[in-house]
């Protein structure tokens, strides 16, 4: 069965943020041309070209926010308490799990991007290579 490609991605919100600086406006909506935004606003101002299939995804109630940015994190740690000479004594692999485990965590919260500040050896180009 083939299944139907959808040129744009329209998600509608009871709350859109839109990074600009204004007010959040209600009944928002984005649409998403491949990985590019190509509107946001209003939900009645935000209208895919006509004719063009439109995968929706409808969220009343819920508010959409262009991601977070975490300008120092430290993905090869645990939250612990343990001290960084105990943390970088363990194998490259054990922090690159564990720096992959730390991303996940940022990324379910909202942080879509990360500025790394100490991570041992090249734990976290490995961990943006395997990505």
């Amino acid at each position: 069965m083939h299944e139907q490609m959808h040129d744009f991605k329209l998600i509608k919100a009871g709350l859109l943020i839109d990074g600009k600086g204004g007010p959040p406006i209600e009944q928002g909506a984005v649409l998403v041309q491949g990985s590019k935004i190509v509107a946001a606003g209003r939900e009645r101002d935000v209208v895919p070209p006509e004719g063009a299939a439109v995968e929706t995804f409808d969220y009343p109630g819920k508010t959409v926010m262009p991601g977070l940015i975490d300008c120092h994190t430290h993905h090869n740690g645990f939250g612990d308490g343990r001290a960084g000479e105990d943390v970088a004594a363990l194998p490259d692999e054990i922090l690159t799990l564990q720096a992959a485990r730390n991303a996940t965590a940022c990324l379910f919260s909202g942080v879509t991007s990360i500025r790394e500040n100490g991570a041992k050896n090249l734990t976290m180009f490995r961990l943006r290579e395997a990505a």
